[in-house]
């Protein structure tokens, strides 16, 4: 009874000497490592649809890691394990001088920008052009009866995202609207809904996803059907002409498969990024560095994942010549369509 009074007294002398973070003993560099890959393990979405070995990427990396690992080492490692999956939602920060592992920033300004650039478009192509917000400009194609809306991100306030009203109604006796989201990087779904509500007179249903269910790997959800709604007040029936570009992403290719189920809309320009792997959920490590790690697909109508990206009716990949001199040839094939 008295040696198990005394371990009783040691084990509170240990609890109460670890009552503060700075006092606790943190993590070893190995136990981080394996806090990360095992959340990964048990949450991760898709490595069988990425055809990723986890297990073979765990005996590539974890021998690099001991408590001799540098912090600098350290983070290197966990950026080369999550840039083995490629995936642009999972990412980890280190709020500090680290910095931060973003695997689509680090791709996308290494690919071809498809664009010719806002200020350059707006001297060439645009005229009363009116940015409401740092999301949303809108404007009229110069010389011609077709309307122009540029949507550069989904973040911000809903309320940003809530300015069709007087749009709309300037652009009915328009030959159409071009709608260009190339470049935008994502943001909110809901504020992508709140655009896309306005093309659609019913609900309408416009992809479809699967959620990681439980800890055991590659167990997935079935399909859940995604819808918007129609926009309460506003409707345009006209022609649409959507553009995008391969840094399209998140929100950005919700919002384009949201059009592509609408009626009266061409889809023009590059492929998308292709951001199949969503829904992140945010972790942090017992050394504080935060991470996330994707828990959903996304699939278009056929059911089918969007790697690789949402395909254009029409493919057009502006050359450097093209954006050495400001021809933006996606935006003028889109007058073209608009003007037939």
């Amino acid at each position: 009874m008295k040696n198990l009074r005394n371990l009783t007294l040691f084990l509170m002398f240990i609890m109460l000497s670890c009552s503060g973070d700075d006092d606790c003993p943190i993590a070893d560099n190995l136990d981080l490592f394996n806090e990360l890959w095992k959340t990964f393990d048990h949450e991760y979405a898709a490595f069988e649809i990425l055809d990723k070995d986890w297990d073979a990427i765990k005996d590539k990396y974890s021998p690099l890691v001991d408590n001799n690992t540098t912090e600098q080492e350290l983070y290197e490692v966990f950026k080369a394990v999550l840039f083995e999956l490629e995936d642009a939602h999972s990412d980890l920060h280190t709020e500090s001088d680290l910095g931060s592992v973003q695997y689509y920033y680090e791709v996308t300004d290494k690919a071809s920008r498809n664009y010719i650039g806002w200020s350059d478009l707006q001297t060439k192509y645009l005229e009363n052009v009116i940015e409401s917000t740092q999301e949303l400009a809108y404007a009229k194609i110069q010389n011609e009866d077709i309307g122009y809306l540029r949507l550069r991100t989904f973040s911000g306030d809903p309320a940003d995202f809530d300015l069709m009203d007087g749009l709309l109604s300037s652009y009915s006796n328009l030959k159409g609207i071009i709608i260009d989201v190339r470049n935008n990087d994502g943001g909110n779904e809901a504020n992508a809904k709140e655009i896309a509500s306005n093309f659609v007179d019913k609900e309408t249903l416009y992809r479809y996803a699967r959620l990681k269910e439980g800890c055991e790997r590659n167990k997935l959800s079935g399909f859940r059907s995604l819808e918007m709604n129609a926009h309460p007040t506003n409707h345009f029936a006209g022609k649409v002409i959507l553009l995008t570009n391969k840094k399209t992403f998140s929100a950005g290719e919700d919002f384009t498969l949201m059009m592509k189920a609408t009626p009266n809309i061409v889809h023009i320009g590059d492929d998308t990024w292709g951001g199949f792997a969503t829904g992140p959920s945010s972790k942090k490590l017992s050394n504080g560095w935060r991470f996330r790690v994707s828990k959903k697909i996304s699939y278009d109508l056929d059911k089918n994942p969007i790697i690789g990206g949402i395909k254009p009716d029409e493919k057009i990949v502006l050359s450097e010549n093209d954006m050495d001199n400001n021809v933006d040839r996606i935006i003028e094939r889109a007058i073209e369509i608009l003007d037939q």
